[in-house]
């Protein structure tokens, strides 16, 4: 039987024992049928309260792309302004060729894009097309060597 941590408080969801080790263990990409069996719990159960978990828009469905399979090296582009219209600058970076996805941050950074880029080429016309931007005081990038999962990637122990 599995062991179960609980490292965060969730009032708001209101999320036990078991749906933090279930939420662990999919995270792991474990069957339910495993889960159910590491939990010791009826597989009904297990299916059930991961269909509860859906429904409340706890967990998605999310297809991760490998983009070193394909040739393209990933990053992330952190963008400083000068005037303070964060979503509207954020919205100018999403439409820009090779941004995955940009976020308005509280901190060092008013705005962080994740990108991808086949060439060098790519990635200086991206930077160009951003500094170029008006508002715009800084923006630097980081390139992706590798990834690795944290220690609270799950909330289970074995």
């Amino acid at each position: 039987m599995i062991s179960v941590t609980v490292p965060i408080h969730v009032e708001k969801t209101k999320l036990d024992e078991y749906d933090l080790a279930i939420l662990g263990l999919l995270k792991l990409n474990r069957k339910s049928k495993e889960i159910a069996a590491g939990l010791g719990k009826p597989l009904s159960t297990v299916q059930r309260r991961i269909r509860i978990l859906f429904d409340r828009g706890i967990v998605s469905n999310i297809i991760a792309v490998d983009y070193d399979k394909l040739g393209m090296k990933k990053g992330q582009l952190h963008v400083s302004l000068q005037d303070g219209k964060m979503m509207r600058t954020a919205e100018k970076i999403a439409e820009i060729e090779g941004i995955l996805e940009v976020s308005v941050y509280i901190g060092n950074s008013d705005i962080v894009g994740t990108f991808v880029h086949t060439n060098s080429a790519e990635l200086l016309d991206l930077l160009t097309q951003v500094r170029g931007m008006d508002g715009v005081d800084k923006a630097v990038w980081a390139e992706e060597v590798h990834r690795f999962p944290g220690k609270w990637a799950s909330q289970v122990i074995y």
